[in-house]
């Protein structure tokens, strides 16, 4: 069975004003946020379906420096996103989501970056 790891940085911008504390709430939010808006893609029922397979699990790294979604596609099943949120003293919350969507192409990474793009995210190979 054929891997490929994609990351996906998420990076956004707020109004001027906003406090350091709030960006970092909303940035920590970002990327289930969009994972449930693809499987949203799908309909009521592939949300639903995606969010009763969601898993988490939460542990200290100092290894992580930012936020991120590792995205792991495979030749013959649902890709599977992997988003890892940084909090204060090297704590990490790790959630993993299966991407349900049919209309998630992921077979090229020009195709996953082509889909990321709307989103305004940075998609880099880990491994082709």
């Amino acid at each position: 069975m054929k891997k490929r790891i994609v990351a996906v940085v998420i990076s956004i911008v707020l109004a001027l004003g906003v406090s350091d504390t709030l960006k970092d709430y909303v940035q920590s939010r970002m990327n289930g946020a969009i994972i449930n808006q693809i499987n949203a893609m799908g309909g009521a029922t592939t949300l639903a379906a995606a969010n009763i397979c969601t898993g988490g699990k939460t542990f200290v790294s100092d290894e992580l420096t930012e936020d991120v979604i590792y995205l792991y596609t495979y030749e013959s099943a649902v890709p599977v996103a992997i988003s890892f949120a940084v909090g204060e003293d090297g704590a990490v919350s790790a959630t993993g989501n299966f991407i349900l969507y049919e209309g998630f192409n992921v077979d090229t990474e020009q195709d996953i970056k082509d889909f990321f793009e709307e989103f305004s995210v940075k998609v880099e190979a880990i491994t082709k």
